[in-house]
């Protein structure tokens, strides 16, 4: 069955994606719609929200490259170009 599911993964990277990074941004707005009012104007929603394409990438990276290639990742993405000053 993982097998299978990590084959249409790798199939459907794109899609998997945009569906992953869907979910949990609309996972924290739907709750900010439907819990009580004053949670409406919490910011932790908002900014967790914002993650949504962030964690996406992560847990693609983790699926298709495996731990050697979530290193590689944050490598990449952390990397300084520029220098600090």
């Amino acid at each position: 069955m993982y097998k299978r599911v990590r084959e249409w993964i790798f199939l459907h990277q794109l899609l998997t994606f945009f569906i992953l990074a869907f979910a949990y941004s609309w996972t924290y707005w739907i709750l900010m719609a439907t819990l009580t009012p004053w949670m409406i104007y919490e910011p932790t929603f908002y900014i967790l929200s914002g993650y949504g394409p962030t964690i996406a990438a992560l847990i693609l990276t983790i699926c298709l490259a495996g731990r050697n290639g979530l290193k590689l990742f944050l490598k990449r993405a952390l990397n300084w170009r520029v220098n600090f000053i």
